[in-house]
Formats: structure tokens, C-alpha cells, sequence
């Protein structure tokens, strides 16, 4: 994957992770830190991880070099996650875990994250897993809406203390391999990025 790709990666999960601080003329500095922190974490899950995990990146039609979002997943077996599909039935002892997932500002509400999610539940069949889990926060109201939409689940929410603490609380959620997404072609464009785009997506949103 190119540099300028990376960079507008990082760009695009700096504009939709970073929290302004308590202190507003600090913000473009702290901003400045908290992109090179997400460029940096990547180009190093990319270097040291070879298997299990994989970066997706969204591209339009009309520009296929311009990045427009991205989502992360990858290979897990945590004990909590586990235990929490053990409680609900389901013997496993491993699972695909999203994260990051992030879309540019002005191509929101066209079908990208759709498409990121379709794409990532495709690796994960490819990766013969049962199930895709994700956190997000539970005041992620339009994050919420689109998971649910597109069929995941919520399977636990982090304790009221949290909140009592300062601390958002997250929702873990999850969807069954028996209704990933399927039929549309996710094309690779390097060991560990892949570059997707669903037409028909852009359709149903216009």
C-alpha cells in the first residue's frame, strides 16, 4: 500500500476517533499526535501481523485512488468475548473482530460503511469464522443504527458504574456467519489492504 494511501487512512480515523480536549487551543496540537498515533498503529499491524488480519479500504468509482473509508478486522480468541457467545449458546474458539471502521465526512450516507461491512464479513467467511464482533459506544446512536440494520446483534453492554466513573460505555455486538453479506467482488490490491467498492450501494442511497 502506498504512503499517501496509509495517510489518508490515518487522516480519515483521526477526523472520526479524536476527542477535543478540555483545553480547545490544545486540539490542533493533540489532533496532530493522535493521527501520527493512527498511522503509526497501522503501518505496524501491516509489518508485524502476516495472518488474521486485514485492512479494507473504500474507493468511489469516479475516484478509485481516493480513500472514503475503511474498516479493520482480524483473527481474536479473547477470554470475555468468549465467554460472553459461550453464554448465548455458541461453542467458539475464535471469532473475527471489526474495528476502526471510519468514513470520510462527505462520503457519509452513501453507502460505504455498508459496503465496508459487507466486505468484512466476506474475510471473515474466508476465515471460516461463525461470527464478526464489534464494540462501539453506547451513545454511538448512528453507529447503532447501522449495525442493527444490518443485522447485528447486541450481546452485552459494559456496567452503569463505568459511566458513574467518566467513561463511555461500549455495547458488544455481533453477527452470525449465517447472514454475512455475500455477492459483492472484493478486489486485492496488496498482501493485507483490499480495496472495495459496492456500486449498488451508491444506487440505494441516491
Amino acid at each position: 500500500m502506498r504512503e499517501e494511501e496509509l495517510a489518508a487512512v490515518a487522516k480519515i480515523q483521526a477526523e472520526a476517533f479524536f476527542e477535543a480536549s478540555p483545553i480547545a487551543p490544545l486540539d490542533p496540537l493533540l489532533y496532530y499526535i493522535f493521527q501520527g498515533g493512527c498511522l503509526s498503529a497501522l503501518q505496524e499491524k501491516l509489518k508485524y501481523t502476516k495472518d488474521g488480519f486485514c485492512c479494507l479500504v473504500a474507493t468511489s468509482t469516479s475516484e478509485p485512488d481516493r480513500v472514503r473509508g475503511v474498516v479493520e478486522i482480524s483473527l481474536q480468541g479473547e477470554k470475555e468475548e468468549l465467554k460472553v457467545l459461550r453464554e448465548k449458546g455458541f461453542e467458539e474458539e475464535s471469532y473475527a473482530y471489526l474495528a476502526c471502521m471510519a468514513v470520510a465526512r462527505d462520503a457519509r450516507r452513501s453507502g460505504a460503511a455498508t459496503a465496508l461491512l459487507g466486505a468484512a464479513e466476506r474475510m471473515a467467511g474466508k476465515w471460516q469464522q461463525n461470527f464478526v464482533l464489534l464494540h462501539t459506544f453506547a451513545d454511538n446512536f448512528p453507529g447503532l443504527r447501522l449495525y442493527h440494520a444490518n443485522g447485528y446483534a447486541d450481546m452485552m453492554r459494559d456496567p452503569d458504574w463505568r459511566s458513574l466513573l467518566g467513561f463511555r460505555k461500549r455495547v458488544l455486538m455481533a453477527k452470525s456467519a449465517s447472514v454475512f453479506s455475500v455477492g459483492n467482488a472484493v478486489q486485492s490490491i496488496s498482501t493485507n489492504i483490499l480495496k472495495v467498492w459496492n456500486p449498488q450501494a451508491e444506487q440505494d442511497a441516491a
